[in-house]
């Protein structure tokens, strides 16, 4: 798949999950806390790609992902100065477990970029680390949430086409349904299927979150 089409997949996912859930009688987010989720997918959706030399989503994602780690730290800053108590251990504890998580992350998107294509950072492995990672530091679920649907959106729509997705790392092995190109024209049909639905669970979840 193209990084269009994965960014159509990623937004098109987080958008209909929200969506079923509140269909389900549970009003899960504010519509500002929907666009952050949006906004979060646009990261996650093409961060499996990183271990692609030279190519427009490695390009986008060295911008993001140094966004990403910019906006983290200045998260946890924030959340310090106003919250840390030095006489209290627990929260001593949580500070530095975060930043250790913090520090885990980027040394697994670095070895992310030294990966084989469709290997390590296109696992489901890979995918529940960076999940685990990215709550362990945030401790929001909804964004944790957006991150996971949009990654794990990327690695099974891989499967689709010609080149084996190394979907169990380490187990040796990938997988593909070998149906197609990922620059097809069958391809950019379901990034305009994704567009459809992004649309129109986009449009209902904000009506319903405006009830």
């Amino acid at each position: 798949m193209t990084y269009k089409t994965h960014l159509a997949i990623g937004l098109a996912s987080v958008s209909t999950s929200v969506l079923i859930i509140q269909m389900a009688g549970t009003k899960l987010l504010t519509p500002l806390e929907f666009c952050v989720s949006l906004a979060v997918s646009v990261s996650a959706s093409v961060l499996p790609d990183i271990d692609i030399d030279k190519s427009k989503p490695r390009e986008v994602m060295n911008k993001l992902v140094k966004l990403i780690i910019i906006g983290l730290i200045a998260g946890l800053g924030y959340s310090i100065y106003h919250k840390i108590d030095l006489w209290n251990l627990e929260t001593i504890k949580d500070t530095i477990s975060r930043f250790w998580a913090l520090f885990v992350l980027c040394a697994l998107l670095f070895a992310g970029t030294k990966s084989r294509h469709r290997h390590m950072t296109h696992s489901i492995l890979y995918c529940a680390v960076l999940t685990f990672l990215i709550y362990e530091i945030t401790g929001i679920g909804y964004l944790t949430a957006a991150f996971g649907i949009s990654m794990l959106s990327h690695d099974l729509a891989d499967l689709f086409n010609k080149r084996k997705v190394q979907l169990f790392w380490p187990m040796k092995g990938g997988v593909c349904l070998n149906l197609f190109k990922a620059d097809s024209t069958f391809s950019n049909f379901i990034r305009m299927i994704a567009i459809i639905i992004l649309t129109i669970t986009g449009i209902n979840n904000i009506i319903l979150m405006s009830i």
